[in-house]
């Protein structure tokens, strides 16, 4: 039976390994995504009842507070290789020990790119602490998956014109705009229009919630291309209900770690009729 071909760009579980005593977390990281981890077993079970063929999983960091370590997740993630895959979850307050960590994970763990959460670390994603992981990714030809929208610390930090001064000054960087620029939609659509390296992240927004220009985005009927990945709360086979082209036959689901570089920096695609 062939895998499906559906693909989840950012699969928020929680390795059972990565969390030793839940009593020690704060009590606002005590969410139902870290307190009840998923085997790699049952999670392969679950993307097959909902047809997702592949899922990259972030080692979520929240701050310098708590995070999944790059080695349970690079654990999780080898017992299923050709449908896990993991991005590295990095905070800029941790500087250049961050970046080798990160340059580690990309290099000896297989990791296949890197993730941030901007909210947590409190720095918005042009801060000068950003940059050298930007840097590194961009040496290592992997994608930087950046939270952008209107985050739990201060509301401004996720703003997505922040973005436009990293892609501007990192070309060769593939940037995907996590949680769909929310509530500034209409500014990730018309930077992602413009930056060939921006992406648009369409997770943690439901497809009952997005916004006219971005559904004009993915069906490919605004001013200019889609360039857009799918996630656990809006996968890309939901495609069919809002007017884009089937998932089936317009993403590239790669079959390969080498492949899955490519996959998470954005080259899952959905266009709109040519």
């Amino acid at each position: 039976m062939p895998l499906p071909r559906a693909v989840d760009a950012i699969l928020p579980v929680t390795p059972a390994a990565a969390v030793e005593d839940p009593s020690l977390l704060p009590a606002d990281l005590r969410t139902p995504s870290i307190l009840n981890p998923i085997s790699p077993t049952d999670l392969i079970a679950r993307m097959d009842t909902y047809a997702i063929a592949q899922s990259i999983i972030p080692a979520r960091t929240y701050g310098q507070r708590w995070g999944v370590s790059y080695e349970s997740l690079r654990d999780y993630v080898a017992e299923y290789p050709q449908r896990l895959f993991a991005t590295a979850g990095i905070c800029p307050l941790s500087r250049m020990d961050g970046v080798r960590r990160f340059e580690e994970s990309v290099s000896d763990f297989g990791f296949v790119g890197v993730h941030a959460y901007t909210s947590w670390s409190g720095v918005p994603i042009n801060d000068r602490l950003y940059y050298p992981y930007y840097s590194k990714a961009e040496e290592l030809g992997v994608p930087f998956q950046l939270e952008t929208m209107g985050g739990k610390q201060r509301m401004w930090q996720g703003r997505p014109e922040y973005l436009d001064q990293v892609a501007a000054d990192f070309p060769d960087l593939q940037l995907v705009a996590a949680h769909a620029g929310y509530p500034w939609e209409r500014e990730v659509v018309g930077m992602a229009e413009f930056r060939t390296n921006v992406y648009i992240g369409m997770d943690t927004l439901m497809p009952n919630a997005w916004t006219d220009d971005l559904l004009a985005f993915i069906r490919g009927t605004g001013y200019g291309g889609t360039q857009w990945i799918g996630s656990q709360s809006s996968p890309m086979f939901c495609a069919p209900a809002i007017g884009a082209s089937s998932a089936p036959t317009t993403c590239r689901c790669p079959s390969t770690a080498s492949s899955a570089r490519s996959m998470s920096s954005g080259s899952i695609r959905a266009r709109g009729p040519s």
